[in-house]
């Protein structure tokens, strides 16, 4: 369970990807003055986490620096 948190596999970027994905759909259902984003919605959610430092797989851009041949 503590590598789903605090690591850099595949587990912490499903993890990170349905959490940031769960939290925009529950934003999506909010209306405010009548008005409802929808789906829009995980996308402003994912900046912000993004802007919070939350990284998803940092050595997955980390291996397009290293050349395939």
């Amino acid at each position: 369970m503590h590598d789903l948190f605090f690591s850099s596999g595949t587990g912490h970027s499903m993890m990170v990807l349905s959490f940031v994905t769960g939290t925009g759909l529950m934003h999506s259902k909010l209306k405010i003055k009548g008005v409802s984003f929808g789906l829009a919605r995980i996308l402003p959610v994912g900046i912000l986490f993004s802007a919070l430092g939350v990284k998803s797989a940092p050595l997955f851009f980390h291996s397009f620096h290293h050349p395939v041949l």
